[in-house]
């Protein structure tokens, strides 16, 4: 397992999220999806790769879609 920060937004609307990237533990069936994201310790996404781009696996309503989206971008350019 990898662990990362993505930041997305700017001043004063900041916000930091840890990603935990999957990838190696495939045989671990606590872990379905690739891709689970923290913020404050806090599980709030959790992404699958499908083809060339990444599907929600689990969203408990925490975040807004653009949210997403921005979270996703910065973890494609991460993963690349």
């Amino acid at each position: 397992m990898e662990t990362f920060s993505v930041t997305i937004g700017n001043e004063p609307n900041v916000q930091t999220f840890e990603v935990k990237d999957y990838a190696h533990d495939t045989d671990d069936e606590c872990h379905r999806c690739k891709f689970e994201v923290f913020r404050d310790g806090t599980f709030v996404l959790s992404l699958q790769p499908d083809d060339s781009f990444l599907r929600t696996c689990a969203d408990p309503g925490i975040l807004d879609d653009e949210v997403i989206h921005q979270i996703i971008g910065k973890i494609e350019a991460h993963s690349l």
